[in-house]
């Protein structure tokens, strides 16, 4: 009852924000602009780096994109971005400000693991997006980072220096269940940098990129300890 619940509410605001649309459309991507917002050539670039963004996370992931194309909604009634089935919800203005997390969204679509802990689930796609757009070309749209994947160690130290970092450790790395993340700049934020840091080591220690090798690794808690210390210099 609550899937079904969920499946028809997604389906109406897709339905919603499909309404009154721009359409660009891709090899790969499937684009509603909000009608008037942005102009022929803003819209033209933004599509070109959604398609560029999963031909580059599908190399890296070392994977074929699926030929069902992903949806995107640029809309000013998105409040916050996110990533629902193939589905991806931009706010309007991180768009027009080139800030939007396309790259870390496109990686939750096209690199899905559900059997994930979030903080594994959400480092990786913020990981993915900050080597990405590091490595291949586009933006990093830096929800919390400062200076992606070469600054968020750094970042990490930051947030372990103050009770909002220290209150947001424990469910890192660990199997704890979600913390309340409706606090963005409190929880959510501390969290994610957290998050991406322990995902980069993990890649750099053990040269594993696939998510699913991550989720697989048998000694986390001595590889976690190992980030802390290093974190701790």
């Amino acid at each position: 009852m609550r899937l079904g619940i969920g499946l028809l509410v997604l389906a109406g605001q897709c339905l919603a924000l499909q309404s009154n649309s721009v359409v660009r459309e891709g090899e790969h991507a499937l684009v509603y602009y909000e009608s008037g917002a942005l102009s022929n050539q803003a819209m033209d670039e933004f599509s070109a780096l959604l398609e560029r963004g999963i031909g580059d996370i599908a190399k890296f992931a070392g994977i074929t994109v699926p030929e069902q194309k992903i949806s995107y909604f640029v809309n000013g009634r998105v409040d916050i971005s996110r990533a629902r089935r193939r589905s991806v919800y931009l706010p309007l203005e991180r768009v027009r400000t080139r800030s939007a997390p396309y790259l870390h969204e496109t990686a939750h679509v096209l690199l899905p693991c559900d059997e994930c802990p979030v903080w594994l689930g959400e480092g990786y796609a913020s990981f993915v997006q900050s080597y990405v757009s590091e490595h291949a070309g586009g933006y990093d749209g830096q929800i919390f980072t400062r200076r992606g994947n070469a600054g968020v160690d750094q970042d990490a130290v930051r947030w372990l220096g103050n009770e909002r970092g220290k209150a947001m450790l424990p469910y890192v790395g660990t199997a704890l269940q979600e913390p309340d993340l409706t606090d963005r700049r409190n929880a959510a934020a501390p969290f994610y940098v957290l998050a991406q840091s322990f995902v980069k080591f993990l890649v750099e220690t053990t040269g594993l990129k696939d998510i699913h090798s991550l989720s697989a690794l048998n000694d986390l808690p001595l590889l976690r300890e190992r980030w802390l210390a290093g974190l701790k210099g």
